[in-house]
């Protein structure tokens, strides 16, 4: 895996474009990672660890075209396994935010990162400490929650009975008063 150091990491994070951090948080995305790896029979260890590889291919320290390598190198599966776990992400999850990643690619050890991007303020930190893209998420700024629906009332599977219709005690209720029809 990768050495990142958590400076590298969150000078990344600031120079980052906002879909590629909306990717990084997306419950949709989580989700579809752990399914087609789950399809494929992975434990969670090694689910985990195709999480992070993918992270570092988000943050733009691994390139995309060395994904497959890198998790058949990390979590011993087969590469022909490597290779349809890519497939799956390159066709479910990618198609949004490859070219941002292509433009974001950069290896860890490459030229410096652009000048900072003002809304996001860095936290100092001692470098040279390993970080995961998981480490981030707990550095993240908190997210907004969305404003919540109004809940709809359930509906029961049995059907309600109708109230029966209230008796007098001179008799039943006649609503509808009978007119006698005369012919034209």
């Amino acid at each position: 895996m990768l050495n990142i150091s958590k400076q590298q990491a969150l000078q990344r994070w600031e120079v980052l474009p906002d879909s590629l951090r909306e990717a990084l948080f997306s419950e949709y995305n989580a989700d579809t990672l752990w399914k087609i790896c789950e399809a494929q029979h992975l434990p969670e260890d090694k689910i985990s660890k195709v999480a992070v590889l993918f992270g570092d291919a988000i943050f733009g320290f691994a390139h995309l075209d060395d994904l497959a390598k890198d998790i058949a190198l990390e979590t011993g599966i087969n590469q022909q396994i490597a290779d349809y776990i890519i497939q799956e992400i390159d066709r479910k999850i990618l198609p949004p935010i490859k070219s941002d990643i292509e433009k974001n690619y950069k290896p860890a050890m490459s030229e410096p990162l652009p000048a900072r991007r003002p809304e996001m303020p860095i936290i100092p930190k001692t470098p040279k400490e390993p970080i995961s893209p998981l480490d981030i998420i707990k550095e993240a700024p908190p997210v907004i929650p969305r404003p919540s629906l109004p809940s709809i009332p359930s509906v029961s599977s049995t059907p309600a009975s109708p109230k029966p219709p209230a008796v007098s005690e001179e008799g039943p209720l006649i609503i509808q008063k009978e007119t006698e029809f005369k012919p034209l």
